[in-house]
């Protein structure tokens, strides 16, 4: 099984991230070796069921899922992302390249869905 480091940003528990160095807190100190779970290993864990949406709030690594996993993530019909550019600069600009093909709804603030046509 694959790990990464999981660091803290000190922006609370919910500003934790496993990018390596975040630009909004280059030193981040590293709290655990945590499990990678990936969309393939989700299908996997779930065979014959369908992943209809889902939520990424991933604290800037939405930018290399967009990027590196983006057939997978692509055949969801649903992505609820937040973007975190303060985090890692490219979030948004690898969000709308990957939903070109898709709507996307801004929701507020950091907040958009990228939806199948």
């Amino acid at each position: 099984q694959e790990k990464v480091s999981l660091k803290n940003r000190g922006t609370g528990q919910w500003g934790l991230t496993i990018i390596e160095n975040p630009d909004d807190s280059p030193s981040a100190p590293i709290l655990e070796e945590v499990d990678v779970l990936t969309i393939d290993m989700i299908r996997k864990m779930f065979p014959g069921k369908e992943i209809g949406a889902v939520k990424l709030d991933i604290e800037g690594a939405e930018k290399k899922l967009f990027t590196d996993d983006c057939e997978d993530l692509r055949s969801i019909p649903i992505v609820f992302a937040e973007l975190h550019d303060r985090v890692v600069e490219g979030c948004s600009d690898a969000f709308h390249e990957f939903s070109k093909d898709r709507w996307i709804i801004f929701a507020g603030g950091e907040k958009y869905l990228s939806l199948n046509k």
